[in-house]
């Protein structure tokens, strides 16, 4: 498969314990998003995860694995580095249409909480 999307799980014990939402384009794997349960963290499901599509990427042929945004320096930026990924600067363009400037997303609007809390305890 060269393009298309998909999901990597993780059981423990029969439970699904972690999963991965993942993209394929042209020659490009990236990871979207990884969810754990906290309480099997200790687990560390996630290093598996990596491994699998690590090895998944290498098998078809893919150029580049994208690990997912970071803020510079932060944690995951800095667990990122650890493991040899490269940052690369990424660029984003907005169609304004009608507006004069780009809107300003608000984690504390009252109609993103719902979003805001499910990746804050899924994380």
């Amino acid at each position: 498969m060269k393009k298309g999307a998909g999901i990597i799980a993780a059981k423990h014990k029969d439970i699904v314990i972690a999963g991965m939402l993942f993209t394929l384009c042209r020659n490009v794997f990236s990871e979207l998003r990884a969810f754990l349960l906290r309480k099997h963290k200790k687990l560390c499901p996630n290093n598996l995860f990596y491994l699998e599509a690590i090895n998944y990427v290498s098998r078809v042929g893919f150029e580049y694995f994208g690990v997912g945004r970071s803020r510079i320096y932060c944690a995951t930026y800095n667990y990122k580095k650890q493991s040899r990924a490269k940052p690369v600067q990424l660029y984003c363009q907005y169609l304004l249409n009608k507006a004069n400037k780009i809107r300003a997303f608000n984690v504390h609007n009252k109609k993103y909480q719902l979003a805001v809390e499910v990746l804050k305890n899924n994380s």
